[in-house]
């Protein structure tokens, strides 16, 4: 799947992959267009990964690749709902997931 993305999430992207965290040094539009791209690049070239990874590794991938599914839905509207941060840490299960998480309403 080749996801298109807009020019003002692509360069989103590239400030928060490919930029030092001090830069770009304003405010950007639209983060929440740009945090959606970012998480939909992401899971992408996971899901690709998975698909050709070794099967001793298939056990972490798994793990990796349900924990960016579940983050797609508390993503949805451009802010982290902690209902649906919650429900999916939930689903998640405590085997295999070790998480250090504060989150205030």
């Amino acid at each position: 799947m080749d996801p298109e993305f807009s020019q003002e999430a692509l360069t989103y992207i590239v400030n928060h992959v490919a930029l030092p965290p001090q830069l770009p040094q304003g405010r950007e539009k639209n983060t929440a267009e740009g945090e959606r791209a970012l998480l939909a690049l992401l899971l992408d070239h996971v899901e690709a990964f998975y698909g050709r990874c070794p099967p001793s590794d298939k056990d972490s991938w798994t793990k990796i690749r349900r924990a960016l599914q579940l983050s797609v839905p508390a993503h949805n509207k451009g802010t982290l709902s902690s209902e649906k941060v919650k429900n999916a840490l939930n689903y998640l299960g405590p085997e295999g997931m070790n998480l250090d998480i504060s989150m205030s309403d």
